[in-house]
């Protein structure tokens, strides 16, 4: 890889980086107004048709192309990526919210980091980049799913835990 390749690469990175911050603000503030679980399913269904976009997109190999498509994957992970801090923990009792959570996240972040880093290289191998495409895919509806079975939580009226024989009054 030439030193020009690199730093196009980097930009882009870079650029991006920006493009998913923007987009996870944005989409905290939307869940504040509409709902979290309405923006987390808009997020996941935006995230079934970018897999095969924005690899569509980035086959020509130039920067622009590159960076539109990366684009288009950095706004389906912040879409979910700004309500998900405040409904994830929504989901759980009070007495149970912080172990809920913890475990939650946690194991979002092994299986769903750890999963796709280990299965795409062999997709890519064998099918090309739109195997992996294929795949996150199937992540969104996967995702889209379960957040159809659960609950919305905004607006709902966190419980007070009651007080125990070891706190004071």
């Amino acid at each position: 890889m030439d030193e020009a390749t690199r730093r196009s690469i980097l930009l882009v990175n870079i650029l991006t980086a920006f493009v998913f911050g923007l987009t996870t603000i944005t989409s905290a503030v939307l869940s504040d107004r509409m709902g979290r679980r309405r923006v987390l399913i808009a997020g996941t269904v935006f995230g079934i048709a970018a897999g095969l976009l924005a690899f569509q997109i980035m086959q020509p190999g130039s920067a622009a192309s590159f960076f539109a498509g990366v684009s288009i994957l950095m706004i389906a992970l912040g879409i979910p990526y700004g309500p998900a801090a405040a409904y994830l923990p929504e989901l759980f009792k009070t007495r149970y919210r912080y172990t809920g959570t913890g475990m939650g996240y946690n194991l979002a972040g092994i299986l769903g980091g750890g999963a796709p880093l280990l299965l795409a290289p062999p997709l890519a191998e064998r099918y090309g980049g739109m195997g992996v495409a294929w795949y996150l895919s199937a992540l969104g509806v996967i995702s889209t799913l379960y957040l159809l079975r659960l609950k919305e939580t905004r607006g709902v009226q966190i419980e007070i835990p009651e007080a125990t024989a070891a706190e004071p009054a």
